[in-house]
């Protein structure tokens, strides 16, 4: 700062830096399922950053916000795949705990059943998000919708991508006023104070 190198720079080295530390979070928790003999299901699954992580924003210190979206697995390793990526979640939230990262007080992280899903769960969740509109949903609105994928099948995240655009699209009215209004009732900062 110092020296007037661009934030967008300093923020790109220190999401590149997240982004390297985060990798190897998963790479270790993989090793480490593996030793324990966890069934692994063999699907394609993404690593997503949210909120300012997400949005490569991340400058100082923050906690973590993360989730995990796999495939949808057979109706016979659905429990299989839901142990083994939860298992994986709080294996990387640990890890990166003890590297510096605070847990989010709010618990949206890949640790937490509720973020930790198949395609088809996530689709339901962001479907009932834009769809029936609350203070809730524009809030989790808020968290979700800024995710990137960091390890993992970029498709996926994609593939949510594209489903999360349609849904707007068809029922942009009803979600735009409650974002407008959650917009609107958090002012923005107009001067130092």
């Amino acid at each position: 700062l110092q020296q007037d190198v661009s934030i967008e720079f300093i923020a790109d080295i220190i999401t590149e830096i997240n982004d390297t530390l985060i990798q190897k979070a998963i790479q270790i928790s993989k090793e480490r399922l593996e030793k324990e003999q966890v069934p692994n299901p063999n699907l394609k699954w993404v690593w997503l950053s949210l909120g300012s992580e997400g949005r490569g924003e991340q400058l100082l210190r923050t906690d973590q916000d993360n989730a995990i979206l796999y495939e949808n697995p057979k109706k016979e390793d659905i429990e299989i795949a839901k142990k083994y990526f939860l298992k994986l979640g709080q294996y990387v939230v640990d890890i990166l705990v003890e590297s510096g990262f605070e847990r989010c007080r709010g618990d949206i992280m890949a640790s937490n059943p509720k973020w930790n899903q198949s395609m088809s769960e996530w689709k339901a969740s962001f479907s009932s998000w834009l769809t029936k509109p609350s203070a809730e949903a524009v809030m989790h609105g808020n968290i979700f919708f800024d995710f990137r994928s960091g390890y993992g099948d970029h498709n996926l995240a994609d593939e949510l991508s594209e489903f999360i655009f349609k849904i707007i699209d068809e029922s942009e009215s009803r979600f735009s006023m409650f974002f407008v209004k959650d917009t609107i009732d958090a002012p923005a900062p107009l001067s130092f104070f």
